[in-house]
């Protein structure tokens, strides 16, 4: 039994200077919930292609259980990425590779069901994943991203499933009540909103914790790509192993912090 298994995309992130940097949301947040050596148990499920040695190594090499990454021929995913003069990412031109016909394999819903949590990225390739998930009777982490990936429909059946969910908004987002609301409802419900520079919010039935941004190291941002999967691997290591919300929270802002700095997005 894992305590995390992270579900997504282990790929490489293209960059202007030429470099194939490792990346995806799935690696991102499993290296940054590892690096916070919590002593958390921690899985990645999907698929690399053929090119996906590197990917699979430096996942190993952090501790990090691969034995749910499945090889398939093709190639792994890519993701083009452009840096504004501020250090704010541009993404397009998303490249699917293996993922593309990718299908989770009959083996892998026991191991959905015996994780502590099951953390998934959310988009509309990857909803069906999430609907996999619960069936198996997982218990489901979901990253809502900006809002705007899912349709209202797909939205309301993930709030339905979801223990915990992830978003990156601002702080005036005109869908954040109803999710604060959504949190309070329930004392099994947490919701953890990422502000970018103007810090965090974390909202149980019993308490709401907002912090400011932890000022960057060097106070340049460098490159921006992946800090909102560090943020959430971080806190899920933290939260995950008993730690109060504030302390999660400050925890992974510094690890979103860390990330900024440097070109690549995962620690």
């Amino acid at each position: 039994m894992h305590d995390l298994l992270v579900w997504g995309d282990v790929g490489y992130d293209d960059y202007p200077d030429g470099l194939a940097r490792a990346g995806g949301c799935a690696l991102n947040v499993a290296l940054a919930a590892a690096a916070e050596r919590t002593g958390l148990r921690i899985a990645v499920a999907g698929a690399l292609g053929e090119d996906g040695g590197p990917l699979r190594t430096r996942l190993e090499a952090a501790g990090v259980d691969v034995s749910a990454l499945e090889d398939l021929p093709g190639l792994s995913p890519r993701q083009p990425v452009w840096l504004r003069p501020d250090g704010e990412r541009e993404l397009s031109g998303y490249q699917p590779g293996v993922l593309d016909d990718y299908a989770p394999p009959p083996a892998l819903a026991p191991r959905l069901a015996r994780a502590g949590r099951v953390y998934l990225p959310l988009f509309a390739s990857t909803l069906p994943w999430a609907r996999a998930a619960a069936a198996a009777g997982a218990r489901l982490a979901c990253d809502l991203m900006d809002l705007s990936e899912l349709a209202p429909a797909e939205e309301r059946w993930v709030l339905a499933q979801a223990e915990v969910v992830f978003c990156g908004v601002w702080p005036e987002h005109p869908r954040l009540d109803a999710l604060r609301r959504w949190a309070s409802a329930d004392p099994g419900r947490l919701l953890v909103a990422t502000f970018g520079a103007a810090g965090a919010l974390a909202v149980t039935r019993e308490e709401s914790v907002q912090i400011e941004a932890t000022p960057l190291p060097g106070a340049q941002v460098v490159d921006t790509t992946g800090c909102g999967d560090a943020f959430a691997g971080a806190f899920l290591a933290r939260w995950g192993r008993g730690h109060e919300l504030r302390a999660s929270l400050e925890l992974a802002s510094q690890a979103a912090a860390r990330v900024a700095t440097h070109l690549g997005s995962c620690l």
